[in-house]
């Protein structure tokens, strides 16, 4: 049985299943990460962000919300962020677990650790509630269907922090942006080929760069 992220029309064919949208969103958001040198934790951050469409209960939604005929209909809540945030947050390290932060927050925004604003402001109320997802039946064949094991070696630092300065912060809101923003742009894609298109066609940033300064230089 395919598992699908994303749905257009009642021919299921034409949808785009989970694998395909996780390896494309990783693939880009490494891309992003390349000049940071944090392309390997972007690229985690893609395969893993959208773990919890894999639950019988988002596939059912899916179906629904398109007229699609499903023996098996689960109605249950049919949330999906939390499972790739608890996928993360079991392994050890820092890094691994700031990661989680992007995953829990990439539709919602970057929740805090405790005492946020319910529902997705507190990730450890989250990371409690949502276990659950990641050990759904469905959730853990996808992982394994998909070879989703850890990296055999630990990742990478990709700079020098403390816990006195700011850089950590920032780390984790420049990855936050890897991932939204791959995350849209695949999405967009697939829902809305003809708007990619249009992006193609517009100046690149260097080129919109030089237009600026030289402006800038005029005054």
């Amino acid at each position: 049985m395919s598992i699908y992220a994303h749905s257009k029309g009642s021919n299921i064919v034409d949808w785009q299943t989970l694998e395909d949208h996780s390896q494309k969103v990783a693939k880009l958001a490494a891309r992003f990460a390349e000049p940071f040198h944090s392309q390997e934790h972007a690229a985690l951050l893609g395969l893993c962000h959208d773990l919890g469409k894999a639950r019988a209960s988002f596939q059912s939604y899916l179906k629904r919300c398109n007229g699609v005929e499903d023996t098996e209909t689960d109605y249950g809540e049919h949330s999906h962020s939390g499972a790739g945030a608890c996928w993360l947050n079991e392994h050890e390290g820092l890094l691994e677990k700031v990661l989680a932060y992007c995953v829990a927050g990439h539709h919602a925004g970057l929740p805090d650790w405790s005492g946020g604003q319910m529902p997705n402001g507190a990730l450890k109320i989250r990371l409690n509630e949502e276990q659950a997802t990641l050990a759904e039946p469905l959730v853990q064949e996808w992982l394994v269907k998909n070879r989703m094991t850890w990296p055999t070696e630990k990742l990478p630092c990709p700079f020098r922090f403390s816990r006195t300065d700011s850089s950590l912060s920032f780390w984790l809101r420049m990855m936050y942006s890897t991932l939204v923003d791959a995350d849209f742009l695949d999405t967009e894609a697939f829902m809305e080929p003809q708007q990619t298109v249009l992006r193609s066609r517009g100046q690149q940033l260097d080129g919109l760069a030089k237009v600026f300064f030289e402006y800038l230089n005029e005054r």
